[in-house]
């Protein structure tokens, strides 16, 4: 975590993601990461009747419109 707080500090000095708070964003970004990765690792997609290239489709897809949301 440490890293992480590093890497997005120094994002938000360089104007590269549009946050303020180095934990918050942090944290946001963390737990974007954790919660697909858990969905697709735990087949939690299964309930929503996709199949596995759908959920990967998805999780790809989320994470970069997650990514271009957060650019500055």
């Amino acid at each position: 975590m440490g890293f992480l707080k590093y890497t997005v500090n120094e994002c938000i000095e360089q104007k590269l993601i549009d946050y303020t708070d180095p934990l918050f964003a942090s944290f946001q970004i963390w737990a974007m990461a954790h919660g697909l990765t858990t969905l697709y690792v735990k087949g939690s997609y299964l309930g929503l009747d996709m199949t596995k290239e759908q959920a990967e489709e998805f999780i790809l897809r989320s994470w970069a419109n997650f990514l271009d949301r957060i650019k500055a």
